[in-house]
């Protein structure tokens, strides 16, 4: 038969065992949602499965003098400060352009290991600071970590840099790239505080708007296989009726016993309470629905 060839062809030994596979793919009937409108600006939209976006619609505030900071994981040679001064100068552009007040004194720039990463954020003096992160992939998860007893990160990897300004190997792929520069500054935006979007909820077929509303969306991350290191956990909910503001949560899970990592949350239900008295605090109300993404 076709799924006998199709075992024989592709070396699988399904029929070994008594079975076999029908090569026939199931076919199912599916539909295209339209995306849902923004608001206020009509010029934001989906185009080819990406947001388009004009401006924020509300920018963030750094409260300091001193708004943005940068470290470096990388060793002096291989980050130049002619490469920073041209990051920086698109940062600042576009920032410009997106209506995202970052503009203070001259950020700080600092060489550090991740080893001495604490206190060499501990002793700046900006608010908000950029890692430049090291070639190492358990890097990340030490920098958030780190995160929780210091000042909030960005974590940027040198690859994006060179994207960002336009450094290729391939001259037909050496132009600067904005679309990945507004992405990283709607992130940093959304965590001082900002809305860089808001769903027109008259617009929606749906009525799960018409009274308030909590979408929580919840994940951990395994940065490392190791029973000495934490996996991450993070927890996100909304908090405002048109979806763009969230709170977050986010929380170190060590293994047990002989296991290398751990994917449920322990303890949800305390973080889910401290995010719902924090959700009443700002509706002065309980939601009246919640929604819950599990990945």
């Amino acid at each position: 038969s076709s799924g006998i060839n199709a075992e024989s062809q592709s070396g699988f030994t399904g029929s070994n065992y008594g079975f076999q596979i029908n090569p026939k793919a199931i076919e199912l009937n599916g539909r295209v949602l339209d995306p849902p409108k923004m608001d206020p600006n009509p010029k934001n939209s989906v185009q080819r499965g990406a947001w388009t976006m004009s401006a924020v619609q509300k920018s963030g505030e750094i409260p300091a003098k001193v708004k943005l900071g940068f470290v470096c994981l990388l060793p002096k040679p291989r980050y130049t400060k002619e490469l920073h001064d041209r990051f920086l100068e698109f940062i600042f552009q576009r920032a410009r352009a997106l209506k995202i007040n970052i503009a203070g004194e001259n950020p700080p720039f600092i060489f550090s290991t991740i080893q001495n990463l604490g206190p060499i954020l501990k002793g700046m003096q900006s608010a908000y600071n950029f890692i430049i992160l090291d070639n190492d992939e358990s890097t990340y998860g030490k920098v958030k970590l780190t995160e929780f007893c210091t000042k909030r990160t960005q974590c940027i990897k040198f690859q994006t840099i060179e994207k960002v300004c336009g450094i290729s190997s391939n001259p037909k792929n050496n132009r600067p790239d904005m679309n990945t520069m507004d992405n990283i500054l709607k992130k940093l935006n959304a965590k001082i505080g900002g809305v860089n979007f808001g769903i027109n909820i008259q617009g929606l077929p749906q009525k799960i708007f018409n009274e308030p509303v909590m979408i929580v969306g919840a994940d951990v991350t395994h940065f490392t296989r190791s029973d000495q290191k934490p996996s991450i956990a993070a927890v996100v909910a909304t908090s405002d009726p048109s979806a763009a503001k969230y709170i977050s949560r986010v929380k170190a899970l060590y293994p047990e016993g002989e296991k290398m990592s751990v994917e449920y949350i322990r303890d949800m239900k305390d973080v889910m309470v401290s995010i719902l008295r924090e959700f009443i605090q700002l509706n002065r109300r309980p939601p009246g629905k919640i929604i819950y993404y599990r990945d």
